[in-house]
């Protein structure tokens, strides 16, 4: 048989392959999106969204809110250690200096310019900074001045991220402007 069609010179799936290491990855970041996708859609994202946004509202309602905290914690450590895992294995080395801000605050940085709030923002964020990150560094040593300057601009600018600067931009264009409604509220009443 070829190896082409048994994944390996010796008709096993090898992880060493950088292809089959990407649709791995790839696969298991998509299956930690979808995992996050179903928790925010059920009655527990409900919860997370309540507690978010008013926890003393929600523990009068009669939620738990600690538990609800320890929760989304719970669910964000098991992302986050998901990452660290790939993030070893792709480049077949952990160091301790990885726990270092410049390395896990990047992560933070880049949730926050995609949109904390948001299940795509983030995504958005982490690719559009990692290719300007990759294109600046080419051309000048300081690129991260660069880098600085554009995540303050987008945290003035759009305080929700990329992901809810898009949310707003959709939802003004698809929601007819004040005046058109009352005009037309208008003509149907003549």
């Amino acid at each position: 048989m070829p190896p082409m069609l048994t994944w390996g010179e010796d008709g096993e799936l090898s992880l060493t392959d950088p292809t089959v290491q990407y649709y791995f990855i790839i696969t298991m970041v998509g299956l930690c999106y979808v995992l996050m996708g179903v928790i925010l859609k059920s009655p527990l994202g409900w919860a997370f969204r309540t507690v978010r946004e008013n926890a003393m509202r929600a523990s009068l309602i009669g939620l738990n809110v600690y538990l609800i905290r320890l929760t989304a914690f719970i669910v964000a450590g098991f992302i986050a250690g998901m990452a660290g895992a790939l993030f070893a294995f792709f480049g077949r080395y952990a160091s301790a200096s990885y726990m270092f801000y410049h390395v896990s605050g990047e992560a933070v940085v880049w949730a926050i310019i995609g949109g904390a709030g948001t299940l795509l923002g983030p995504v958005v964020g982490t690719s559009l900074l990692i290719m300007l990150r990759e294109e600046l560094s080419t051309l000048w040593e300081h690129y991260l001045l660069l880098v600085g300057v554009i995540v303050i601009l987008v945290v003035v600018f759009a305080p929700k991220g990329i992901g809810g600067l898009w949310h707003g931009l959709v939802n003004k264009v698809a929601k007819p402007a004040p005046d058109a409604v009352d005009a037309k509220d208008g003509e149907d009443r003549s």
